[in-house]
């Protein structure tokens, strides 16, 4: 496990824990170059770096920032980069010069060549998902998760017959409706309303009324068959047809990242 560390009194309490353990900590260095969050400021990053090298049971071993809008602002993102470097530089006239530099998350790895460094930090990019919206991957880069569930029941409802909580949803007709056990509680948003899309039978349907816990509904359009235990794919391919997980996050008005570390515990994983 390495440790980030940014103020003194940090330094000094991880010292103090490696030592009690008989081990030596490894240690990085972040520094806020505009995100705000967690990091030394600038001005402050030789002091802590200079503690760092001379603390005993610590090995400093890297330096590192982070983006804050890498997809999106190309001169926010390359004044980040200036700051870091005048920061390493200021580092390596004091011969500090710690064997890890990094700050490219996916969207910077792919985007600025000279954030690389010599470690980058790549995130959802490298489980095949596209950092732009209907962006192609780098080469061999393939999506590695689908998430899928199955229908378990189908009904044929009346005209007029509500649907879920709250009778959010009322039949327009005599309609097919079909469950499936898929809800918030496995990570498929509640809100917006009526926004889920399934691809079922090669085709994308809408689900419809609220979103339960653990079941959804989807309307079965009255040119299609469909079967108990047939496969309803919320983030995959199925007959030619996809649904990414760009496309769910735009429709929950989030990003992608929130989407695949939204999917919980309880959804069974089946690795390949």
């Amino acid at each position: 496990v390495d440790f980030m560390a940014w103020d003194v009194g940090q330094v000094e309490s991880i010292q103090a824990t490696a030592k009690s353990m008989g081990k030596t900590a490894r240690v990085h260095m972040k520094v806020d170059t505009g995100m705000g969050r967690m990091g030394v400021m600038p001005d402050q990053a030789l002091a802590l770096a200079e503690a760092l090298a001379a603390a005993p049971d610590i090995d400093f071993k890297g330096v590192y920032s982070h983006f804050h809008t890498s997809e999106s602002d190309p001169d926010g993102s390359r004044a980040q980069l200036k700051v870091f470097n005048t920061v390493l530089d200021a580092l390596k006239d004091k011969s500090i010069t710690p064997p890890l530099i990094h700050m490219a998350n996916s969207e910077g790895t792919l985007r600025y060549p000279e954030a690389r460094y010599n470690m980058v930090r790549t995130g959802v990019v490298t489980y095949g998902v596209p950092f732009e919206p209907d962006g192609l991957l780098p080469d061999g880069i393939q999506r590695v998760a689908d998430w899928k569930s199955r229908i378990v029941s189908i009904k044929r409802l009346l005209a007029g017959h509500g649907v879920g909580y709250s009778q959010a949803y009322k039949t327009k007709a005599e309609e097919t409706i079909a469950i499936v056990p898929v809800g918030y509680g496995d990570g498929l948003h509640r809100y917006p309303d009526d926004v889920n899309e399934f691809i079922v039978g090669g085709r994308i349907l809408k689900t419809v009324g609220r979103i339960c816990m653990d079941q959804c509904f989807v309307v079965i359009p009255d040119d299609m068959h469909v079967a108990m235990g047939d496969e309803a794919v919320i983030i995959g391919e199925q007959d030619g047809v996809e649904i990414n997980g760009q496309m769910v996050a735009r429709r929950w008005g989030t990003n992608r990242r929130d989407v695949y570390t939204g999917i919980l515990p309880r959804v069974q994983r089946r690795y390949k």
